[in-house]
């Protein structure tokens, strides 16, 4: 936790922040909803094959998120944004076994979606909290992410 406030400091933790969450997205990459309804539709589970590259990306993004420095004004914010990931990654564990173990993933599954419900607000945050410091990121700048 960073016990400043400056300018430059907060400027670097949205640019960490930013740069965790634009990971760059693998060739062949789809959402993890969009694989899991065309398994449905087609009663094909090899698209859910793919979901290890979906799960893969949200922990790079976790792991690289826990461990920039925080100002110690959006700990609670940055701290949302993990568990959020956190309940995403569980939900992608659960649709990974939706072939071999359906109600195991069902339950796992609702975490998903607790995990949308709580990431957009908790980055929301994040980029009030910028924005009302003056902090600007060109954009060229990983932290472009917040200005949008």
């Amino acid at each position: 936790v960073l016990d400043t406030d400056l300018p430059s400091e907060l400027k670097k933790y949205g640019n960490a922040l930013g740069a965790a969450i634009s990971q760059p997205v693998p060739s062949g990459y789809e959402n993890e909803i969009t694989l899991v309804n065309r398994a449905y539709e087609t009663d094909d589970s090899s698209y859910l094959a793919k979901l290890p590259q979906n799960l893969a990306r949200y922990k790079e993004s976790r792991r690289l998120a826990s461990q920039i420095p925080v100002p110690k004004n959006l700990v609670e914010a940055h701290l949302a944004y993990l568990n959020s990931l956190s309940s995403i990654i569980d939900g992608i564990h659960g649709m990974i076994l939706l072939d071999s173990d359906p109600i195991a993933a069902a339950k796992m599954m609702l975490s998903y979606d607790q995990g949308l419900k709580t990431l957009d607000p908790a980055l929301r945050i994040v980029s009030s909290y910028l924005k009302s410091r003056g902090i600007e990121f060109s954009s060229l700048e990983s932290g472009y992410v917040f200005l949008k």
